[in-house]
């Protein structure tokens, strides 16, 4: 292959200097030569003074280049284990309506109560010392304040202030006549033998008669 680009170039000079033209045509390069240059071409000498071209020089041969190491065939991808099922989902319960609360009425304002002034403290009286006057003995009492006997006292006869009316004295704490009398008329006599009280007051015997044991008799 290499000799028919050899051939090639120098039919291609040939050409040029049989068509008259004075050319400086620059090295040909051989396009499929990529690896190694070419030897520079001789410079065309004029057409009407050119010598015979001389033959090219056959370029070296290309070297082969190396081959291509294989690539190793990559390694097979492991499946991805397959991803477990999303279990089912359950139902959420309802949820009842939470019941409406009434409102609170609204409570009015309790109304403020003025202080109560303060009541200044009262002084202590001190304790009056009771007057129980004179002690009696146990057959006396106290009456006006002084000690009586009121079972003699004609002013104060069994007790204070029971006075006994004539003819009666006070006897062993009674308004009574002396030895069983009765007072009649405003004396003490024995309803016995009194001929103007024979018997009760007032009840006087006819004359020539006496009283004997409470009855008038001849």
């Amino acid at each position: 292959m290499q000799r028919t680009h050899s051939a090639l170039v120098i039919a291609a000079l040939a050409l040029t200097t049989a068509a008259g033209c004075a050319l400086n045509h620059p090295p040909f390069v051989d396009p499929l030569d990529a690896n190694t240059d070419a030897p520079d071409v001789l410079d065309v000498v004029d057409a009407r003074d050119a010598s015979d071209v001389l033959d090219v020089v056959d370029a070296p041969d290309v070297v082969d280049a190396p081959d291509v190491t294989d690539v190793t065939d990559a390694a097979d991808v492991v499946d991805a284990p397959d991803a477990p099922d999303v279990p089912d989902v359950t139902d959420v319960p309802v949820v009842p309506d939470v019941p409406v609360v009434p409102d609170v009425p609204v409570v009015p304002d309790v109304p403020v109560v003025p202080d109560v002034p303060v009541v200044p403290d009262v002084p202590v009286v001190p304790d009056v010392p009771v007057d129980t006057g004179p002690t009696c003995a146990s057959t006396e009492a106290l009456c006006s304040d002084r000690c009586v006997n009121t079972l003699a006292d004609n002013a104060h006869c069994g007790r204070c202030d029971n006075p006994c009316a004539a003819p009666e004295t006070c006897l062993s704490g009674a308004c009574a006549c002396p030895g069983g009398a009765r007072a009649c008329g405003g004396a003490c006599v024995d309803l016995a033998i009194n001929p103007a009280n024979c018997g009760r007051c007032d009840n006087a015997c006819p004359a020539a008669q006496t009283c004997v044991d409470s009855a008038c008799t001849c």
